[in-house]
């Protein structure tokens, strides 16, 4: 089971961080195949602030092969099928002086427990985006660009990628789940909704 303690919620910049400490405790071996999930009240938190019917959720996909294993197969496989995820709608590639890096997007129709949608792994990653309804874009080109142009391959600080997309994006929401050490939580949202996630996630504790 998990233990989470030292429960911490931060704000800066329309960014704002929800992170906590954990312990794994097994008490048999079956034990060992359980997964790190965050606390379930960063969900809840969330769906008190952000009202999900208004809102389209979509899965940006980001998964990395070393240069000298990518090759015409990798090519042709896709994010997709290099990472078993049902296709989405948009796919394309770019390369890095260490990598190339393949990308997809994706809409999600189950926004009850969005922690669960995410990847974060050491060679795939992916950002949940929620846009308001019925905003249709002729192409989603631009969401790629941003990637591409800042070379990003799944290392280093992503808050001023977040910060990026979110202003390309009038009235989204960008959320990134990373489990490392600790757990951790960045929401990148509108100007001026910082004070209204953090009242609510300030009333919360661990359960």
């Amino acid at each position: 089971m998990i233990k989470f303690f030292n429960d911490r919620v931060t704000s800066a910049d329309r960014v704002v961080q929800f992170s906590v400490d954990y312990v794994m405790e097994y008490k048999n071996e079956s034990d060992e195949n359980w997964s790190i999930y965050p606390p379930p009240y960063w969900d809840s938190t969330i769906a008190k602030v952000i009202d999900f019917r208004k809102f389209d959720c979509w899965n940006i996909y980001v998964s990395k092969v070393p240069h000298g294993l990518h090759n015409r197969i990798t090519d042709y496989k896709k994010i997709w099928n290099l990472n078993c995820i049902t296709p989405g709608f948009y796919d394309n590639y770019y390369d890095t002086p260490n990598a190339r890096i393949y990308f997809g997007i994706k809409k999600e129709m189950n926004t009850e427990q969005l922690s669960k949608l995410s990847r974060h792994l050491p060679t795939l990653k992916s950002i949940i985006l929620l846009t308001p309804k019925n905003i249709n874009y002729s192409s989603w080109e631009f969401v790629f660009d941003i990637f591409r142009l800042r070379q990003y391959d799944l290392n280093g600080d992503s808050i001023e990628l977040l910060k990026e997309l979110q202003s390309a994006i009038f009235g989204s929401y960008l959320l990134e789940y990373l489990f490392d050490q600790n757990l951790c939580m960045n929401i990148c949202v509108p100007e001026g909704c910082e004070s209204d996630l953090l009242s609510v996630a300030r009333k919360k504790s661990i359960p």
